[in-house]
């Protein structure tokens, strides 16, 4: 029997719901989703894992370069998740501007002062995977990003 996979037993128990998704989707995206899912999941706990605003941009300034790195083959080795990140862009090619908005998005959890308007934070909402009337919407980073064709 094989041991279960740490990343997608993550994803299961953190968010059923897209877990599920994914589990539903075509074999060859399944491993893919859930690696993206799972790096949803990693920059979405910045807030909670850093102790001053700071620290927190800087985290997410990591992941950010981390998928430069990894296009290259460059990305450190040893983690996990940050491995299947890696091979994901190295096998994907998602545009680098889409996989940094992904990091970006989540830098307005960072600051506690309030949306300035509605749009605001629709935009907010729409960058990291949430949405007012759909909680479990992924966001349009991430399905973009799911629709990268592998190249020939």
């Amino acid at each position: 029997m094989t041991a279960p996979d740490p990343i997608d037993e993550e994803v299961r128990a953190a968010d059923r719901d897209r877990y599920d998704a994914a589990r539903a989707a075509e074999a060859p995206a399944r491993a893919d989703l859930v690696t993206l899912y799972a790096l949803n999941l990693e920059l979405a706990r910045t807030p909670w894992r850093v102790s001053e605003p700071q620290l927190g941009a800087m985290r997410l300034q990591w992941w950010a370069d981390l998928f430069e790195a990894a296009e290259t083959g460059a990305a450190p080795r040893g983690a996990p998740l940050v491995e299947r990140i890696s091979d994901w862009v190295r096998r994907r090619r998602p545009p680098q501007a889409l996989l940094r908005a992904l990091a970006e998005a989540r830098l307005r959890e960072l600051d506690d002062t309030p949306m300035e308007s509605a749009e605001a934070l629709d935009a907010f909402l729409s960058g990291t995977a949430r949405s007012r009337t759909a909680s479990s919407r992924p966001s349009q980073a991430i399905q973009a990003a799911s629709r990268i064709s592998v190249p020939a």
